[in-house]
């Protein structure tokens, strides 16, 4: 269960050329302030899906938060999957006061389980 980010140190934060990420490829392009649609990863091994053994359903609702790695919330506070690698940058735009509400646009419980979010940014 790998990350499918880019493969390179800057999507992980702390690295000095990380810092550049908040802004998109249109320098006035801020990219905390866009949505985010997006296949979550380690699905199996959420908290959610350990805790009930299946997937949250469409329509439910989810957060994104932080622990140890970029992670999607329901309601629950529970993880049900991480955000790829190159949504590190999301941990600056949270600190620096954003942060992402949506809904689970699709998920199933097949051989491998997932989970596909759709979330946009509010300011705190």
């Amino acid at each position: 269960m790998g990350s499918t980010g880019t493969g390179k140190f800057t999507d992980y934060p702390g690295n000095p050329e990380s810092v550049k990420g908040v802004v998109g490829p249109d320098s006035k392009e801020d990219r905390c302030e866009l949505a985010i649609s997006t296949e979550l990863e380690d699905v199996e091994t959420s908290e959610y899906y350990k805790k009930y053994g299946k997937v949250p359903e469409q329509g439910s609702f989810v957060s994104i938060g932080f622990k140890v790695r970029i992670v999607a919330l329901n309601k629950e506070k529970l993880t049900i999957g991480n955000l790829s690698t190159e949504y590190n940058y999301l941990l600056g735009c949270m600190e620096n006061g954003f942060n992402y509400t949506g809904v689970i646009e699709d998920s199933d419980d097949g051989c491998a389980p997932f989970i596909k979010i759709a979330v946009t940014p509010n300011i705190k």
